[in-house]
């Protein structure tokens, strides 16, 4: 649903920005590439596990469908009155 795209939305702006600084801060300080890339790895994949799979707190708004058009017209069959 849009609720849960928008959610998880925040949730990859809250996470994956302050890890990049994060990752940055310290690889800079430490002087180790491997070592900032391996947090933002870790930070990617902490969030693919977090919004990747249909997890019911990203489906508490369901966007309703509409009737097929197979559906539609077996329903206007039904209610269509039978003229002479």
């Amino acid at each position: 649903d849009f609720e849960g795209q928008r959610m998880a939305e925040q949730l990859m702006n809250y996470t994956l920005y302050p890890a990049t600084v994060i990752a940055f801060i310290v690889g800079f300080a430490f002087q180790s590439l491997r070592l900032s890339f391996s947090i933002l790895g870790a930070a990617v994949l902490l969030l693919c596990l977090l919004v990747l799979p249909p997890w019911p707190y990203l489906n508490q708004h369901p966007v309703p469908w509409l009737p097929s058009k197979a559906s539609r017209e077996a329903l206007s069959f039904v209610n269509t009155p039978k003229t002479k």
